[in-house]
């Protein structure tokens, strides 16, 4: 099992780096991003089977490397799905949840009281 645990990270750090060796005129936008990471998966793969020979070592670089696909994925599509439905949880927002209708609501000035304001001075 430590084998193909450091199989699957081996898979991984092979789908991160081996895009990067592709000119970048030809990796723009999230899908060719995550075609290239898928691609890399897979040759990794070959790349595993030619040196170690063990299948169990050679999916497990595959899987690795799926799972690093998988994650650029979620990269690409999770912030304009969650643009699209609305959700706040996710993404950046100026309320809090549940919204809190007092929030919105600007604070009145500080009022002076015979100079208390200028005695305590200001925020």
């Amino acid at each position: 099992m430590g084998k193909a645990v450091a199989a699957g990270l081996a898979g991984v750090a092979a789908a991160k780096f081996l895009p990067t060796l592709v000119p970048g005129q030809f990796i723009q936008g999230n899908l060719m991003r995550t075609v290239a990471t898928a691609a890399s998966a897979f040759v990794a793969q070959q790349i595993a089977k030619m040196v170690v020979k063990d299948p169990v070592i050679s999916d497990a670089v595959l899987f690795g490397g799926l799972m690093q696909t998988g994650s650029t994925a979620l990269n690409a599509l999770l912030p304009g799905l969650a643009a699209q439905l609305g959700l706040s949880g996710i993404m950046d927002a100026n309320w809090s949840i549940p919204e809190n209708p007092l929030r919105r609501v600007a604070a009145p000035p500080p009022a002076n009281v015979s100079g208390l304001a200028f005695a305590y001075g200001g925020r």
